[in-house]
């Protein structure tokens, strides 16, 4: 995402999903906490929620997961049979840092659980937008935002979920919805990008590379042009 001083992102998620190689048994999440220890080295229990995601999600149930977090819990990995993610809190480290995480992640689930091929990969990108007190007009900060039949309707809560595909073979959805009040009672809302391969075994391992860098791209290039030039100095641009 671009560099900015007063960054909105609060979570940047990489999840991968695979075709089964070997039979999963339990050994194979401590042979990759083993591998990943220094950098993650609190582990602990976790569930995987289950969802079908078609814009919105609909939970169909969870499973058993482990998760292994920095010291300061700003990153983690989730493993769970035949998926792994990592997730990275605010403050992001940036792509250039993030790219290298992912890709050590990948190559030591791989070389542990030996998995036959890639189902779906998902990179997401979730920004939290604060607004002044008071009535907020999005039109004014933002290009997408929901459209209301009168423009003096009050606005309560709300979502915008809108689907984008790519090559015919990866999707974007990009939802909009209203969050909680922040500090001071400020309103804000939630602005959450989330790229996928969405046909199974669409690309093989050599080209998860590529692919991730096109995913960011994609969604850095959304994410800007959400943005109107107002708001966008708000977030304090770094270069």
């Amino acid at each position: 995402m671009p560099k900015y001083a007063n960054s909105p992102l609060t979570q940047a998620i990489c999840e991968f999903r695979f075709e089964p190689g070997p039979e999963w048994d339990g050994t194979i999440s401590g042979l990759i906490y083993s591998r990943l220890a220094e950098q993650f080295p609190n582990k602990r229990p976790a569930q995987r929620v289950l969802s079908e995601a078609n814009g919105f999600s609909i939970t169909a149930g969870v499973v058993d997961a482990v998760q292994f977090a920095s010291p300061n819990d700003e990153a983690m990995i989730q493993v769970s049979p035949n998926t792994i993610s990592l997730t990275h809190n605010a403050p992001y480290p940036g792509w250039d840092n993030f790219l290298p995480m992912i890709n050590r992640v990948l190559g030591t689930y791989r070389a542990v659980a030996s998995p036959a091929g890639v189902m779906r990969i998902g990179l997401r990108y979730i920004n939290r937008i604060a607004f002044d007190a008071g009535s907020v007009k999005l039109s004014k900060w933002l290009r997408y935002y929901p459209q209301l039949p009168q423009e003096d309707l009050g606005m309560g809560g709300f979502i915008v979920v809108t689907q984008h595909w790519y090559s015919e073979r990866d999707l974007l959805v990009a939802q909009l919805g209203t969050a909680n009040p922040v500090e001071d009672n400020r309103q804000s809302c939630v602005l959450d990008l989330d790229y996928s391969l969405a046909i199974p075994k669409a690309i093989a391992f050599p080209d998860v590379d590529t692919w991730l860098i096109q995913a960011h791209t994609t969604i850095e290039d959304f994410f800007e042009s959400c943005l109107l030039p107002n708001l966008r100095e708000r977030f304090m641009p770094l270069e």
